[in-house]
């Protein structure tokens, strides 16, 4: 009888190991973050994943998003020229920006339309607990620099984070969706 009490705590505590883990993020291999100077240029590990489009994301990621109205498994509308972080390490203030927006053209317009976008971001921890959150507009005809301050008490030291970001404009059509790791290094 004890054998299969002990047999069956030692199943329940493994299933639960397991299924706690499906809800955690993982930064991938190595350093798990691309390491940047504060003049953006590279200084390390290259994370290819981080500041992108993606194609796809899980539940807990759409979730972040929820309240926008977004339908966040639609294609995405538009490109992106160059997306960043910087200093990545990060000690208190970093930069996140956007070069290049592109857009569909119309067959016959001449010259690129300037799109008003609306933009959404989320910090999270590990396990998809938002830290910190921010709207933001972009026009599509110049670059966009936002300012994110991680110096207060939620962000530990030698702690990686995850920004999700999305753009769309008034009618809720995906222009792009995708995440970055930050490492906060105090």
């Amino acid at each position: 009888m004890n054998r299969v009490f002990r047999a069956a705590t030692l199943m329940a505590m493994l299933l639960g190991a397991g299924l706690s883990s499906c809800n955690k993020i993982d930064f991938g291999p190595d350093e798990g973050y691309t390491e940047k100077d504060s003049s953006n240029q590279s200084t390390g590990a290259v994370d290819n994943s981080d500041w992108t489009s993606d194609k796809d994301w899980k539940k807990e990621e759409k979730e972040l998003f929820k309240d926008s109205g977004v339908d966040l498994s639609q294609g995405q509308q538009g490109g992106v020229g160059t997306l960043s972080f910087y200093p990545n390490a990060c000690a208190s203030v970093g930069a996140f920006t956007i070069q290049s927006v592109s857009v569909p053209l119309p067959p016959v317009l001449p010259l690129p339309p300037v799109y008003s976008l609306h933009g959404r971001l989320a910090v999270v921890d590990k396990k998809y607990q938002v830290l910190s959150s921010s709207n933001f507009e972009l026009q599509t005809d110049r670059p966009l620099m936002l300012r994110l301050d991680f110096s207060d008490g939620k962000f530990k030291s030698g702690t990686l984070y995850r920004m999700y970001y999305i753009l769309y404009d008034d009618s809720k059509t995906l222009f792009l969706k995708g995440h970055g790791d930050i490492k906060i290094k105090k």
